[in-house]
Order: structure tokens, then sequence, then C-alpha cells
């Protein structure tokens, strides 16, 4: 049985990876402006928008893809310009059409590097969420040697359109 199992696993990742590559380009509605809810300024994007920038952070949000294996993500674009190794997560609100649901992000950053993660969308279905029109999110800022939580960004909110 561990036999099977020591075959059969690394095969289902294998799958997942080719699964993950795939081109869904065309499955992207366009994100159209950004909101800062702590400022109160929009910001006009046509395909990219910045969520995020500081000194040493910047986060863009680059497209919405509908048919990951997972459920649907919005593909980020991160830019580490500080000395330090960082885990960028998704903050503590998250929330799609009006409802705070689940999400799965955590992308490393090594010191001075660029990175492209996503942020996975999960349970839109219990909310009865078929399309996503508006997402509001946050990120965590963490030290990826030490684990100390750096900073919170503001939350930022996109509309698709």
């Amino acid at each position: 049985m561990k036999r099977i199992l020591s075959v059969i696993i690394p095969v289902f990742i294998f799958l997942f990876v080719l699964v993950g590559c795939s081109d869904s380009s065309d499955s992207s509605p366009n994100m159209t402006k950004a909101k800062n809810t702590d400022v109160e300024e929009e910001i006009e994007e046509p395909e990219e928008v910045v969520l995020f920038e500081n000194a040493e952070v910047k986060i863009v949000a680059r497209e919405l893809v509908y048919d990951s294996i997972f459920g649907p993500e919005l593909k980020i674009y991160i830019e580490n310009n500080s000395n330090k190794n960082l885990i960028i997560q998704c903050g503590d609100e998250v929330d799609v059409n009006g409802y705070t649901i689940s999400v799965l992000m955590s992308t490393d950053v090594n010191a001075g590097k660029k990175a492209v993660g996503e942020v996975t969308f999960l349970d839109l279905e219990d909310c009865g969420i078929e399309e996503i029109e508006e997402v509001e999110i946050n990120f965590s800022i963490i030290n990826a040697d030490t684990w100390d939580s750096l900073y919170t960004t503001p939350t930022t909110t996109l509309y698709f359109g």
C-alpha cells in the first residue's frame, strides 16, 4: 500500500503543477478601478492596479482568472525593494461582493527580488457568487527570517467590469 501511495501522490502533484501552468489569459475580465478605502481616492487603471506601494514593497493586481483548479484567482505581481526576505499574505479583510470569504495566498519574495503570486477565492458558491464584481483586500507583510509581522497594508477595493 505504501508503494502505491508513494507512486500515486507524486503523479497527482505533477498533474496539479501542469494544470496550474495552463494559459488562461482569455478568461479574465478587466479591472476597471481601485479605491483605497482609507484614503478615499480612486485610481483608474485599465489592466493592472497598484494595490499597495511604499519604499519596501509594491503589490500590483494583474488579472482575474476564473478557470483555475481551486477556484477564481487574482494574479498579483510583487516587488520586494527591501533588504529583508518577506512573506506577503492576505490580511484580515477579504470581501467579495459584500461577503467576507476565505482565501489562499502566501508568497515568499527574497530581498531585492520580484515574484508573481495569486489570491485564490474559496467558497464563492456558498455565498451565491457566480461573478466577482468587487473585491476589498489588504495584505500582511511578514519578515520571512524572523516571522515578525512588519505591517498590514490599507484595504483597497477593486471593481471588475
